[in-house]
């Protein structure tokens, strides 16, 4: 929504907020530079596999990927 934006430019550019745009098949990807959450199913998806998803870790605070400041995408499995 082209009214939020602004606002959420603001959250995003905040030193302790990692915002995602989350997507789905039937969303336009978000404005160059965003940080995308992604499904798997998505043919667009591109990103690092949730590892705790993955069963690569434990938890999410055991990974960090999503909390690190300049992180790229994370892509989802459904559940």
């Amino acid at each position: 929504m082209p009214t939020l934006r602004p606002g959420l430019e603001n959250l995003r550019d905040l030193p302790n907020v990692q915002a995602f745009a989350s997507t789905d098949l039937d969303m336009p990807l978000p404005p160059e530079g965003w940080r995308t959450a992604f499904l798997e199913i998505d043919p667009r998806a591109n990103g690092l596999p949730c590892r705790h998803q993955q069963g690569e870790v434990a938890s999410c605070l055991e990974c960090g990927y999503c909390f690190r400041e300049h992180g790229g995408n994370v892509v989802f499995q459904i559940h």
